[in-house]
Formats: structure tokens, sequence, C-alpha cells
């Protein structure tokens, strides 16, 4: 249960480090440093897998403790399709068609594991649920370089939900 708490952290600092950071980052340089921006930034981007990242630790503590009742798995999955969608490690470019749907879709399958915990022990959820983030490290991993080339030819595209979908805040 402890190797794969670790296991899970480390894959949700590669999400973070490898992803999440650089972009924020590259859409404030773009804003020109705005204080609004990165207000916006910080409020949207780094609070809610804060929060997600202490459900999942708490999921993971009552594992570990050995107290684990059906609501471990549940905070350990939510608290891991919260942080996905937080840090859109799987937000899909504007090309994607349905792109914020199958974001949903895959955050939906996420908090799903915790489906697992009565046919294997609440362990193997933990277990199950690092593999996962570790995949969705790995996809980040190989989707970031074209990801930055968009949000840095257009940042505004970070902030856009999907192909059909036009920048509200425009109107």
């Amino acid at each position: 249960g402890l190797l794969a708490g670790l296991v899970l952290a480390a894959a949700l600092w590669w999400i973070y480090f490898t992803a999440a950071a650089p972009i924020s980052e590259s859409v404030l340089r773009a804003s020109g440093g705005n204080p609004a921006m990165a207000y916006g930034l910080y409020a949207g981007g780094h609070l809610g897998p804060a929060f997600a990242l202490l459900t999942m630790a708490s999921g993971v503590g009552l594992v570990l403790s050995g107290a684990a009742h059906a609501a471990a798995a549940w905070f350990i999955t939510g608290g891991l399709a919260s942080y996905l969608l937080g840090t859109r490690a799987v937000a899909f470019d504007q090309s994607v068609r349905f792109g914020q749907l199958l974001q949903l879709a895959v955050a939906g399958a996420t908090a799903c594991l915790a489906f697992l915990e009565p046919v294997i022990t609440p362990t193997g959820v933990v277990l199950a649920a690092a593999a996962w983030a570790v995949v969705v490290a790995a996809y980040a991993s190989w989707r970031f370089p074209d990801r930055l080339k968009g949000i840095t030819a257009d940042p505004l595209s970070y902030f856009r939900t999907g192909p059909d979908q036009p920048d509200r805040r425009a109107s």
C-alpha cells in the first residue's frame, strides 16, 4: 500500500511538472505577467488540484491505517479525477472533436475505479489508481510538446472548451 501510494504521488508530481506548470507559465508569460491572469491561473489551476491532493492523501491514509472502508476508494479515485480535471492533464487540443466530453469521460472513468473496491482490496484500489496515474502522466508527457506549441501560438486556446465553442468572454 505504501509503495502504491508513493507511485501515485510520483505520478501526480510527473503530471504537474511535466504538463500543467509549464503550460500555465506559458499562458502567464503571454499575458505579460498580468496580475489578474496570475491570480486566475493560481486560483483555477492550483487550488482545485491542491484540494484533490488532500482528498487522495486522506484516502491513502485510511488504506494504510487498516481502517479502510468504501469511502477510501472514492477519496482516492474522486480526488484523482478532480486532479486530472484541475491540472488539465487530459485536456485535448481544439482539433479534437468532442474534446471536452472526452476529458469528462476520462475523469469519470477515473472516479469509477472505486467500483473495483468490492472485488479487490483497498490497497489494490490504490495500486490501480497509481497505475492509471502513470498512464495519464505518460500521455501528458507525450502530448506536451504539441499542446505547448498550440498554446504558445494562441494563448487564449487554453481557456476555450472545444472546436465548436467560441470564446464566450470575447462577446
